[in-house]
This record gives C-alpha cells, structure tokens and sequence, in this order.
C-alpha cells in the first residue's frame, strides 16, 4: 500500500507541539510535562521517548527536566521530534518534592494531602519515647476537619469519634448556658480519641507509596515544620519564642459513668477551676474523658489521692450528674 508524502509544514507543527510546556502547579516540582502525537496521517509511529524521560501512569504524558533542555531544543528545529539527551537539572536529582519535618497528626496528614498531588514527601518522625502512662488525650474535631480526615481515609470509627448534640455550661453564681448541633450540621463537633486518630493517620501512610518515612531531614525543595512544642527545627534555625505560663494545670484521665453521656459535652466553673466532662464511645457511650484545670498548686495534690477518693471529688465537683464515676485510665497532668 502507498502513502501520500507527508505535508513538511504539518511535520513542523507537530513536532513543536511535543515540546509544548504544559505547566501545573499539581505536577512534580521542578518538572515539565511533554505531551507526545500518537502517530497522523503520515502513517509514521510517533518516536520512542528518550531514557531520560519518566511515565507517570498517564497515556502519552511523560515528565523530563525542564528550563535549559527545552530552550537548547527550541533553538535547534531537528531535535523537536522528542527532546532527547535534555540538560541535566541538579533540582530532578532531589528525591523528594517535600521534607515534612514532624510525623504527628498535622504532619501526617499533610504528607497524605501532598501524595495525593503526585508529591514524593520525605516524613521525619522521631524516634517513639516510652511512657508509664497511657495517652488519654482526647481532641474536639469540627466538621471540616472531619471532611479533611475523611479525604485521606482516615476518619476514626464510630465508637472513637463521638459526635457532640449539645453542650451545657455551668457557671459558679447559677448562670447556665446551652447549645444544641442544628439538624443541617450533625453535630456541633467530634471528640476523637488521639490514638486512635493517630493510629489511622500512621497506616495511611504506611500505604502510601509516595510517603517515605525517615529519621533525618531530607534536602527538598521545600520543608514544613510540623514539631510542635519540642520543635528541634526550631532550635536548630534559633528561632526565639516568649513563654507566658498559666497559673493552671489540666489533669486528663478516662471515666466511666454510671449514666450515659447522651452526646452532651459538659462544663463546669467553680472558684477558678474549670472541669470538663467530653462523651466518648459513641452515642449511646458511657464513658468520657475529663479535662479539669485547676490550681498549678492543687494539681499534685489531686494526682496523689486514691482513685476512689479523686472520683469522690468529681462526682462533687460535677453535681453527680452521671452517678457514680469510675476511673479506666491513670491521670496525667500538663
């Protein structure tokens, strides 16, 4: 079979399209993406992409070093077909796109947001550091960071994200005030157990394949700083910070109640002391955990009681509003 000659105009303008920039703030950093003609009406297969080129799981997209390759191709028509032998860019040779130094549950979900955009992210976490006590830290979620958790899959189950109906608080000179979740919003807010939040969040990332954790900081384009209070980044750049204390401390424990919770986060104010009951264990759940701040000084004091004598004073503390309170976990205090 014959084929016409192939119009040389029209061979121009496709092989100026192969190296057609397509710029997106989505692709890798420091990349550029060529989109290849499969083939026209020559009746020519298109030319194989050069070694130096890189599929990204696209048809036809492929991903090779930008900036001084492509200018050298445009200055020199013939080798339009494919860019081949492109100069070499020292920012492809950085294996990650992003270091993201803190594998907590900010840093964690960073990492999973960033590798859902094709970024390769380096996760510094630090080493794990034994503790006598269990975490009983609990965190109130509103909805949008429930979707947020929820994109990335790794909103906890029911019976550890306990949604909020209502909310009661009560002041020391008989003042109350109440809110109630509108129908439309589910619920005024979440309370997740860390834990698990973070155990979700870890086997996210252990699934994630653009997602490498390591010990150390890893050179990148960019670094997040995600360390939280005992930031060694922070110290390592001498960033100076104030430090303003509060004449209080919180002590955090795990209750369960002789009543249920009914989803309703309660709160208490009497002579300076803030006590917080937030339901756990799902709607129809009868435990929660408590946050009580009180007193740097009677802190202590409250740790050392025997646990039936410390639930005696809570049970005075919350007006018995739940019974008889039994402790499930050691108390902690910060």
């Amino acid at each position: 079979q014959k084929y016409a000659r192939p119009d040389k105009g029209l061979q121009r303008k496709r092989r100026s399209l192969l190296c057609h920039v397509l710029n997106s703030s989505k692709n890798r950093l420091q990349s550029t993406a060529l989109l290849l003609p499969m083939g026209g009406s020559s009746g020519k297969r298109s030319e194989a992409p050069s070694s130096r080129h890189r599929r990204t799981g696209f048809a036809g997209l492929l991903v090779s070093p930008p900036a001084r390759g492509l200018a050298k191709a445009e200055r020199s028509p013939r080798s339009l077909g494919v860019c081949h032998k492109p100069a070499y860019n020292s920012a492809m040779a950085q294996p990650f796109d992003v270091c993201i130094r803190g594998a907590g549950i900010v840093g964690r979900t960073l990492a999973l947001l960033l590798a859902r955009e094709r970024l390769r992210v380096a996760l510094v976490a630090a080493p794990p550091h034994p503790s006598a006590t269990s975490d009983v830290r609990a965190y109130a979620l509103n909805a949008a960071s429930r979707a947020l958790l929820e994109s990335v899959r790794s909103w906890p189950d029911d019976t550890l994200a306990t949604p909020v109906q209502a909310m009661q608080v009560l002041g020391d000179q008989g003042g109350e005030v109440h809110f109630n979740a509108p129908a439309e919003a589910g619920a005024l807010a979440w309370i997740v157990d860390v834990p698990a939040l973070e155990a979700q969040l870890a086997e996210a990332v252990r699934y994630q394949p653009l997602v490498e954790v390591v010990d150390t900081p890893q050179p990148a384009a960019l670094t997040v700083v995600c360390e939280g209070k005992s930031s060694r980044t922070r110290t390592e750049f001498g960033v100076e910070f104030d430090v303003t204390p509060y004449p209080q401390h919180a002590i955090a424990a795990r209750l369960l109640c002789d009543k249920p919770h009914g989803q309703v986060a309660r709160q208490w104010f009497s002579g300076g002391n803030i006590l917080a009951f937030l339901p756990l264990g799902g709607a129809d759940g009868n435990s929660v955990a408590l946050v009580w701040s009180v007193n740097q000084s009677q802190a202590p004091d409250l740790l050392a009681l025997p646990p039936e004598e410390f639930c005696q004073q809570l049970e005075n503390a919350s007006h018995h509003v739940l019974g008889a309170l039994t402790l499930t976990s050691d108390g902690a205090a910060w």
